[in-house]
């Protein structure tokens, strides 16, 4: 069979803000815009390795797959914002994602994936796999589905970031959350900003399993009651890596 090949889109850019901090990548076992710059990888169409037509991999338009992505940054940045007016702490919403997609004949989702996750909030990451879903899709060429990814940047909007804390002094407390029902092939990641109490102010779980997409809901639910240390006098941002 013909190889096909991957097709890095240049970096899509909105409207610029102030520096995030960067992602950390697993389930601890129980007993870790925007100024949005992105790239997007797809299938190119047109190619001499365009595989046949019976191949499960076809190429997708790379312009109609770059201005998907472009419309799925604008809805996100809104997202962010609507966050950030309902509760002020999260001017320190920050972080990067990665989305996975793989497209159907018709120009249909099939399913999205997040195989990793830094911004700390389900909200905004719904927003981000609500928004790729409801958009119409290049069909595949010479395949029965196409594959496209995207790489987003969430910068934060206030003036100071929140202390960055290490992946283990958040596991202590992660290796107490009801975990066993949230099943997911792969590694989750979870980040948390913790508020001064030691209380969740919001979580977010990276899906990396298409098969599974209610697996960050079900980590998330699992940990926001949870009662982490006091991070002191400022808000904490944690990311940590379950298996």
């Amino acid at each position: 069979m013909r190889r096909v090949l991957a097709l890095l889109l240049p970096p899509l850019v909105a409207c610029a803000s102030s520096p995030s901090p960067r992602p950390a990548p697993d389930l601890p076992s129980p007993g870790g815009a925007p100024s949005s710059s992105s790239s997007a990888s797809v299938t190119p169409r047109g190619s001499r390795n365009t595989p046949s037509l019976d191949a499960e991999v076809g190429a997708l338009d790379a312009k109609q797959v770059k201005k998907n992505f472009e419309a799925i940054l604008k809805k996100s940045e809104a997202c962010q914002e609507d966050l950030r007016k309902k509760d002020p702490r999260l001017d320190f919403l920050a972080g990067d994602l990665r989305i996975e997609l793989r497209i159907g004949e018709d120009g249909r989702v099939l399913s999205a994936a997040l195989p990793s996750s830094s911004v700390g909030d389900l909200r905004l990451e719904t927003c981000v796999l609500d928004a790729a879903r409801a958009l119409s899709w290049p069909r595949p060429e010479g395949g029965r589905t196409g594959l496209a990814s995207n790489e987003m940047h969430f910068p934060m909007k206030g003036d100071r970031e929140p202390t960055p804390w290490a992946a283990d002094k958040a596991q202590p407390t992660l290796a107490r959350a009801p975990l066993q029902p949230c099943a997911a092939r792969g590694a989750v990641e979870v980040t948390v900003y913790i508020d001064t109490d030691g209380k969740v102010i919001a979580a977010g779980a990276s899906a990396p399993d298409p098969e599974r997409p209610e697996t960050a809901t079900c980590v998330v639910k699992a940990i926001q009651g949870l009662q982490f240390p006091s991070p002191g006098s400022w808000p904490a941002k944690v990311t940590v890596p379950l298996r």
